[in-house]
């Protein structure tokens, strides 16, 4: 049975809490591993850079699509795909879509560069809930695909809550002494 021209491999990345993330400039958040059954079963990743900075440029976040080690399909493999990024359903931006062979293991040269001003709407946090969800959507560039398949994956970034108890003696309501004063001091 011959596939539709349409039909494709959709990875939908949920990342939640995007914001918290403690990244240094130029490091990634790694997407969890998928396999493309129609690309000879193939193991994938997106790699997310949501604070890349180049003298050039301004302020970008950066996104690839990244071939894992695969030992059973060693030869390279040609793609299109193509990304897209939501917040709450919103389309915040569609990428065109790109041509790119992968070799047996590690990304190609082209990537793709996005200012970071697509996420902001004057200075403020364009994403919703502080969620940022990526599609890429893959196509076979030597056939069709049999038929569509979605994957779709969530990243969650945990907010660490601190609290204490502390019992402070001799302390005074609203008496007429004056109460010991203690400083308090936070240190990480």
């Amino acid at each position: 049975m011959a596939g539709n021209v349409e039909d494709c491999f959709i990875f939908t990345w949920n990342i939640e809490n995007i914001s918290f993330w403690p990244l240094e400039e130029n490091e990634a958040i790694g997407s969890p591993p998928f396999i493309v059954d129609a690309l000879k079963k193939t193991k994938w990743q997106l790699c997310f850079y949501p604070s890349v900075s180049f003298s050039i440029f301004k302020p970008t976040v950066q996104i690839y699509l990244k071939r894992l080690e695969d030992r059973e399909v060693p030869s390279p493999i040609k793609v299109k795909h193509e990304f897209s990024f939501f917040s709450e359903k919103k389309l915040l931006i569609k990428c065109e879509p790109l041509v790119e062979t992968f070799e047996t293991f590690g990304c190609t040269d082209l990537g793709l560069f996005l200012e970071k001003e697509i996420f902001l709407v004057k200075g403020t946090n364009n994403l919703l809930q502080d969620n940022l969800t990526i599609c890429c959507k893959i196509w076979k560039c030597d056939g069709d695909m049999v038929k569509s398949v979605e994957y779709v994956a969530r990243t969650r970034m945990g907010v660490e809550r601190r609290s204490f108890d502390w019992d402070v003696e001799q302390f005074a309501f609203g008496s007429q002494k004056k109460a010991p004063q203690y400083p308090i001091i936070f240190r990480r």
